[in-house]
């Protein structure tokens, strides 16, 4: 393990495996309310030919974890992903893998100004925020309404866990992973699950006739973000 320091003086614990870094460098950027190890089963296997790096995000594992909740807002969870790639990129560049809460902040780093040196994204689960209102709205002309639904929690737990004194509270008095249970209980019914015939691997998947890459309201080119299907270049 090693240590790299925030833009507002955090330490950050970065891991790294797969050693010789003359094979492509790949970083992991894991979700809430995960650590590095979400991708233990993932980095065994990437390290076989690929130098392998992870880290706890501000607030979790072994990193400093800031008081303030000013001190989590986006823009510096981006910052900090920036100061672990400038730190582990040896010239050639980085992949960059993110799942939940890390695709979050990947893509609002790649949407950025400070988006050089990332040679690929991949998003697990995790949303460009500035593609939520046009997914409702796509979602509602086809009605389509249980989906939006049971969307709810993702941006909700964001705004959430915002709010002064009372996220807190609640979180240490344990209260929230209930009220989250009993939330999925009420509006994520299970659907009949339809078999899909097995298709190739997503990198191989051309993009669809006449459709054109995901895009974001910040400034976005030049790079890679994937799309639903496939990966574009936007």
């Amino acid at each position: 393990m090693t240590t790299v320091t925030t833009s507002d003086g955090f330490e950050l614990a970065v891991y790294s495996a797969g050693e010789d870094v003359a094979k492509p460098t790949v970083v992991l950027v894991h979700g809430f309310p995960d650590d590095h190890t979400a991708w233990d089963g993932m980095v065994e296997r990437l390290a076989e030919d690929h130098h392998v790096v992870t880290y706890d995000t501000r607030g979790t594992g072994a990193s400093g974890r800031p008081r303030r909740i000013a001190d989590y807002r986006l823009d510096q969870l981006a910052a900090d992903l920036r100061t672990v790639l400038d730190h582990v990129d040896t010239g050639a560049g980085v992949h960059l893998v993110g799942h939940d809460w890390g695709s979050v902040q990947a893509w609002h780093l790649i949407t950025g100004p400070q988006r050089h040196g990332i040679l690929s994204f991949t998003s697990i689960s995790g949303p460009c925020i500035d593609h939520i209102p046009g997914w409702v709205r796509r979602k509602a002309r086809a009605g389509r309404f249980h989906d939006i639904v049971a969307m709810w929690k993702s941006p909700l737990y964001m705004g959430f866990f915002s709010i002064p004194l009372i996220a807190p509270v609640l979180a240490r008095l344990g209260l929230i992973d209930p009220v989250i249970r009993l939330s999925l209980k009420a509006f994520e019914r299970p659907e009949p699950l339809e078999p899909r015939p097995h298709g190739p691997p997503l990198a191989a998947t051309p993009p669809p006739s006449g459709s054109t890459p995901p895009t974001c309201s910040r400034a976005c080119s030049g790079r890679l973000a994937v799309a639903p299907t496939y990966l574009s270049r936007c």
